[in-house]
């Protein structure tokens, strides 16, 4: 299956996918196989995402099980918004029927990923490039912004030893007295 491009005029799509297999393709499209691709497939039955191109060769897991023989709608989403977005075909019109939920930036925007609950990103550290020298650091900054609910924020281990650090929230209530009676 090819598609053009320039054709393309909806900013939303959607598709269905069955299968009882927890390992394999589910999409691939490329510009030259060798240097620029993108893969969405399934590894131990939950959806991945492998990006390879002249910037960056990154694999990131998330999602539900897809491998229990039902049908599961996947529904990509922008996670982001755009600025002057002049969208593969400048001449075509957004049809009316589809969804306007692609967002505008905002100034007062900052950085980041949201994974709705029940879901996680996975990234494999070898995908990551390293300095050949020896030893060398991984370091991470983390912001957070509140939100309801509870859940791992980080976990770092090896497949070997899958906890070796593990950061957790839990979503408490407490009432503090008023200072003035």
């Amino acid at each position: 299956m090819t598609f053009d491009l320039t054709k393309i005029t909806k900013t939303s799509s959607s598709f269905e996918v069955r299968t009882w297999d927890p390992e394999g393709v589910i999409f691939y499209g490329d510009t030259n196989p060798k240097d620029d691709w993108f893969m969405l497939g399934l590894r131990d039955g939950r959806p991945e995402i492998q990006l390879h191109n002249h910037w960056a060769q990154l694999t990131v897991g998330a999602g539900p099980q897809l491998d229990d023989g039902r049908w599961h709608q996947l529904v990509p989403a922008l996670d982001g918004c755009l600025r002057r977005d002049s969208w593969l075909d400048k001449q075509a019109e957004i049809s009316a029927s589809a969804p306007t939920s692609l967002r505008s930036c905002d100034v007062e925007s900052n950085p980041g990923i949201f994974l709705p609950p029940g879901t996680h990103a996975e990234f494999n550290l070898r995908d990551i490039p390293q300095p050949h020298a020896e030893p060398w650091a991984f370091s991470l900054d983390l912001g957070l912004k509140q939100a309801a609910g509870s859940g791992h924020l980080l976990a770092l281990g090896t497949p070997e030893n899958p906890s070796w650090l593990s950061l957790y929230l839990q979503d408490q209530e407490k009432t503090l007295p008023p200072l003035f009676a």
